[in-house]
């Protein structure tokens, strides 16, 4: 998502890009910094769902291996 911008994405494969929460990131800034525009919202709302998601799953997983964690350090 650094190299090249969201329109470089062929249209039906956007959303499954934007997954990736790196991508709402660089391409608010960039939208902001080239264009002086506002970057769409579904691509914010995405960008928030998939880090929530990663966030919580996360904490479910650090919370599970939390007992045994110092053997994998």
């Amino acid at each position: 998502p650094i190299f090249y911008p969201l329109s470089a994405v062929p249209e039906p494969w956007q959303p499954f890009y934007c997954l990736n929460p790196v991508v709402g990131v660089i391409e608010m800034h960039r939208t902001l910094l080239l264009d002086g525009a506002l970057p769409p919202a579904w691509l914010m709302g995405i960008t928030v769902a998939s880090t929530a998601v990663l966030l919580v799953v996360g904490v479910l997983v650090f919370v599970r291996r939390q007992p045994d964690f110092e053997d994998y350090l």
